[in-house]
Order: C-alpha cells, then sequence, then structure tokens
C-alpha cells in the first residue's frame, strides 16, 4: 500500500513538471516532494508508517521517446555553444566598436573646434581692415587689391602704375627678398 501511494504521489509530481527538469536537475527536488507527500497522505489515513527516505534509481525517458529527446538535448547545447560563441564575439567588438565612436567624436570636436577658431580669426580679421578701411579708404583698397594680385599671380613681377606720371613704382618692398625688385612685366593702372 505504501508503494502504491508513494508511485501515486510520484506521479502526481512528475506530471506537474517539466520533462526537461525531471530528466536533469529535479531528481533531488521530486525524490523531496514524494517523500513529504507520501507521508502527508499516510498521516491523513492513519496508517502509522514513517517515511525515512526517498530514492529514485534512475530517471530516464521512455525507450519510445529518448532518441527524441537525446536530439533535443542535443540542440539545447548547441544553442548554449552559438550564444556562448555570440556573447564572445560581442565582447571582442563592442569595445573597438566604442573606441571608434569615441575616436570619431573626438576627431569632430576638434574640427568644430579647428573651423570655430578659424571662423574667428577671419572675423577679427575683417574687423581688423575695416577699422583700416574706414581710417583710410584709398591706401586699404589698394593695399587689398596689391594682395589679391599677389594670391592670383604669385608667380608674376608686378609694378603699380599711377595713371598721371605713367612711373612705375618700385614694389620691392612687398617682396621678401628685398634683393630681387619687380620688373615691369604687368601694367596695371590704380587711381590714387
Amino acid at each position: 500500500m505504501v508503494t502504491i501511494l508513494a508511485e501515486s504521489e510520484l506521479i502526481e509530481i512528475i506530471g506537474k513538471m517539466d520533462v526537461d527538469y525531471v530528466l536533469t536537475v529535479g531528481k533531488i527536488k521530486i525524490q523531496e516532494m514524494t517523500k513529504k507527500k507520501t507521508q502527508e497522505m499516510l498521516d491523513q489515513y492513519h496508517i502509522g508508517v514513517k517515511i525515512i527516505d526517498t530514492n529514485l534509481q534512475s530517471v530516464e525517458p521512455p525507450l519510445a521517446v529518448i532518441e527524441a529527446f537525446n536530439d533535443v538535448s542535443s540542440a539545447k547545447i548547441d544553442r548554449e555553444r552559438l550564444i556562448n560563441e555570440a556573447l564572445g564575439r560581442k565582447s571582442e567588438i563592442l569595445p573597438k566598436a566604442r573606441g571608434e565612436v569615441h575616436k570619431i567624436k573626438e576627431t569632430a570636436k576638434a574640427y568644430a573646434l579647428e573651423s570655430i577658431n578659424m571662423a574667428v580669426g577671419e572675423a577679427d580679421r575683417f574687423v581688423s581692415i575695416l577699422r583700416e578701411y574706414n581710417k583710410s579708404k584709398n591706401i586699404t583698397e589698394t593695399r587689398i587689391y596689391i594682395e589679391a594680385m599677389e594670391a592670383i599671380l604669385p608667380e608674376m613681377k608686378k609694378y603699380i602704375v599711377d595713371a598721371d606720371s605713367k612711373t612705375p613704382v618700385d614694389l620691392g618692398f612687398l617682396s621678401n627678398d628685398q634683393a630681387e625688385a619687380p620688373m615691369l612685366s604687368n601694367r596695371r593702372s590704380i587711381n590714387n
């Protein structure tokens, strides 16, 4: 009678559990629950028997489904392996990506700062030119024109010829090399 009662409780307990749990790590818990439930039923019927221990000899799937169970177990092992490989790859790629993001951000900040500094410098330069222009418009216009000609025609020697006197003005002071004064190769008329 105790055996039949224990088997009945065992079937009820296993019926409420996941098959994977029963066939893998659930053996000890199943034994404890079976012992407790069987003892409760024996006490309820006042049989006077005390269960000392329960022991499941082997927990294996039935022969009809053992191959399918093994396939499922193998698939779970493969799944865990793939997850671990993916996590390993993630831990390899993610720090590199974060480093690249940091590098791009720092490059963008440096570029922004450089652009701002250049814009501020250009604005300051323009303001100083404007101040000089407001002080003496003709001289500033002439200077800007000469600088533009130097930038546009850097290899050519330039002269300024007064439209009234037709006398070349020596622009040697504009050159970095004081010894080489510009020669008359291109006439340009600038009115005072």
